[in-house]
């Protein structure tokens, strides 16, 4: 049900923004780089801070058994 639920539950653009979130992720491993790091930071404070405290309200709401 999880991945039916998020699979519904995700515009075109968002899950662009998922799949991007994915790629930052990977490279925070290697992100030895300060310019690299200040620039996956500014993804998570403009993208992924809302996308994610979205998706936490849409599980929240969800009628659990």
């Amino acid at each position: 049900m999880g991945l039916t639920l998020f699979a519904t539950s995700v515009s075109p653009e968002e899950a662009d923004i998922w799949l991007q979130m994915l790629d930052d992720r990977n490279l925070t491993s290697h992100a030895h780089d300060e310019a690299l790091a200040n620039q996956i930071y500014g993804h998570i404070v403009d993208d992924y801070a809302g996308l994610l405290g979205g998706m936490a309200r849409k599980i929240q709401a969800l009628a659990w058994d």
